[in-house]
This record gives C-alpha cells, sequence and structure tokens, in this order.
C-alpha cells in the first residue's frame, strides 16, 4: 500500500483517488492472474490425457480495463480432424476468450468509445497502450 505523509505539500483529493484507484487495479491485475492460473490448473487435471498432450507452459500478457495481466497458461498438443498436429490452449477455449491481439474485448470497446471523443494518442495514453 502507498503510505502518504500528511506533511506532503502535494497532498490533495485527486492524488489520493489516483493511488487508490491504482492501487487497486494492480491488486485486482494479480488477482485476474491468480485466478487464470489455478482454471489451467483444474483444467490440466481434467482434461481427456489421450487427447491433449501437456506441452509445458507459455508466458502471455494481456491489456484489460485494470492494466496488464501477465500470467502462464498450458499449451497443448492434440490432432484436428483431418490427424494433423496442432497446438491449443484449453485455458482459452474454456473462457471463450475473446480477445483483439492481447487486448480484451472489455478494454477494445473503452478504447473505441474514447476514440470518438479524444486523439488516438490520448486514447492510447488512457489505456497504457
Amino acid at each position: 500500500m502507498h503510505i502518504l505523509s500528511v506533511n506532503h505539500n502535494e497532498l490533495d483529493f485527486k492524488t489520493i483517488e489516483e493511488e487508490i484507484y491504482k492501487t487497486v487495479c494492480k491488486v485486482a491485475c494479480g488477482i485476474m492472474k491468480d485466478i487464470l492460473e489455478k482454471i489451467d490448473l483444474m483444467l490440466l487435471a481434467k482434461r481427456d490425457t489421450e487427447k491433449y498432450r501437456n506441452k509445458g507452459f507459455r508466458r502471455t500478457c494481456i491489456h484489460t480495463i485494470m492494466g496488464e495481466v501477465e500470467y502462464e497458461r498450458r499449451i497443448y498438443q492434440t490432432e484436428d480432424n483431418d490427424g494433423k498436429s496442432m497446438h491449443v490452449y484449453l485455458l482459452d477455449q474454456y473462457l471463450k476468450k475473446e480477445t483483439i491481439g492481447h487486448v480484451s474485448s472489455n478494454l477494445a470497446e473503452k478504447i473505441v468509445e474514447n476514440v470518438l471523443e479524444q486523439s488516438y494518442r490520448k486514447s492510447a495514453k488512457k489505456y497504457y497502450l
């Protein structure tokens, strides 16, 4: 947590509000990471081991409305209908993850709404892109 000094000359309501917002977003990103990795672990245990072969972890990062969420997810080797080898992320399938690149659909919607009102540069800066 941030500790703000009472004697701090720059201390005002806006500063306190911004610091609390940043802290809460950082905590929320950590919670999101933990949840995603626990779901991935559950999927590892419940998967069809004949169909999905665990090939290890891949680190990824997704931009969300809370900030960047970095996490690891397992990649699995399987076969498509034609018998060709392919790789999948069971976590992404389970969550029906909708992203545009590494941007969550929620954040993409906020950016589009914001771009209609401000310049692209200001919108990107606002959402840490």
